[in-house]
């Protein structure tokens, strides 16, 4: 579109109609094979996810954890566009970054419902449980990772500017994965985790 939009541009100035345009390099190809890469990385990830959950939670838990991820990741990418960021190598490098942090934070919250459930807990309290229980330590852990990254958004210069991109993309995957782990992770597990035979009413 940059190509288009220059030669347009060109073509209806009459100072340039003479000049050629000649690209000496163009990352254009590059970045799309970067892209493609990625997509293809990012679909086995989540599919890597969903096998190993499933080894150790039931279908409907590890469902759960593999629809949020995606979510994480789109709600960074709609932060970036409303900011006027664009998707380069360093939010490529920000995202793979995250990622394991973020499927931590969403994970923990299913697999301890989980295990709560295992106790004969009902799934509501199960969830319940799991948010009070580990709502402290994934927001000490979200908040000591972004602590690390947030001193390269004020490094001056246009380095500093280039270097933003990291800390913003960490800080926009984390703080999705933290909120969607505390409050749209035990909604789902209330509402679709497998219902047990025995519970306790309390």
């Amino acid at each position: 579109s940059a190509k288009i939009a220059l030669e347009e541009y060109l073509s209806s100035t009459p100072w340039f109609e003479d000049i050629e345009i000649k690209y000496s390099q163009d990352l254009g190809e590059a970045i799309i094979e970067d892209y493609r890469n990625l997509g293809s990385s990012a679909i086995q990830t989540f599919i890597l996810v969903f096998i190993t959950l499933l080894i150790f939670v039931w279908f409907r838990e590890s469902l759960i954890a593999s629809i949020l991820l995606p979510l994480a990741f789109f709600i960074t990418f709609t932060t970036l566009s409303v900011l006027g960021l664009s998707l380069n190598f360093l939010t490529n490098f920000s995202l793979v970054l995250s990622l394991g942090i973020a499927i931590d934070t969403i994970i923990v919250i299913v697999e301890w419902a989980a295990e709560r459930q295992k106790l004969w807990y009902s799934r509501k309290n199960a969830a319940i449980l799991a948010v009070q229980d580990l709502k402290s330590p994934l927001i000490s852990g979200t908040a000591t990772t972004l602590v690390a990254f947030l001193p390269m958004i004020f490094l001056p210069g246009i380095i500093g500017k280039f270097l933003s991109y990291i800390p913003i993309t960490v800080f926009s995957t984390l703080v999705a994965a933290l909120i969607l782990a505390l409050t749209l992770a035990s909604a789902l597990f209330f509402k679709l985790a497998s219902k047990k035979k025995y519970y306790h009413r309390n």
